[in-house]
């Protein structure tokens, strides 16, 4: 019996040496990107996030269709995980199902290193972009956060008020 799936449309073998894999390096964050949507027919994506010591991280938001899978490899990752406060540390994972309210932080001394793989793939392609907002403005955050929250809603990440 065959089962189908988008992954089932990968046709060739990927091998990415450290040198090949492409990185960026964002207000205090480096994030590499390991496995991208186009390696995997859109199906998933894989990022290596290394997050400065109390790294305020991102906003509290949720996600249409993408699920979002958080595996700690160094350091102490914080999730906001609608209304309750998880401490993962190395080794601890959290699924995050399209819906959830969620944030993630670094509130430790220490920089924190994680993988986030998203399914369906794509929302790895969010950091470049807003790579380019950031050197647009003269002062992050923006004072109009409307451009910002523009960007997200494009790669499937909303506002609470959005709810």
């Amino acid at each position: 019996m065959t089962i189908y799936s988008p992954a089932s449309e990968i046709r060739h073998t990927l091998v990415r040496l450290p040198e090949e894999t492409p990185s960026l390096d964002l207000l205090g964050v480096r994030i590499k990107t390991l496995v991208s949507s186009a390696d995997t027919g859109g199906a998933w994506a894989l990022i290596d996030y290394t997050a400065p010591p109390l790294f305020r991280g991102s906003i509290p938001h949720w996600h249409g269709r993408t699920a979002e899978l958080f595996h700690v490899l160094e350091g102490t990752l914080t999730m906001w995980l609608e209304g309750r406060t998880v401490h993962l540390p190395a080794g601890g994972s959290v699924l995050v199902p399209p819906g959830t309210l969620h944030q993630f932080s670094n509130t430790s001394p220490d920089p924190v290193r994680f993988l986030a793989q998203f399914s369906p793939g794509g929302l790895e392609d969010y950091f470049p972009e807003l790579a380019d907002l950031v050197a647009e403005e003269p002062i992050w955050p923006p004072a109009n956060p409307s451009r910002v929250l523009a960007l997200a809603e494009r790669y499937d990440t909303y506002s609470p008020t959005a709810l």
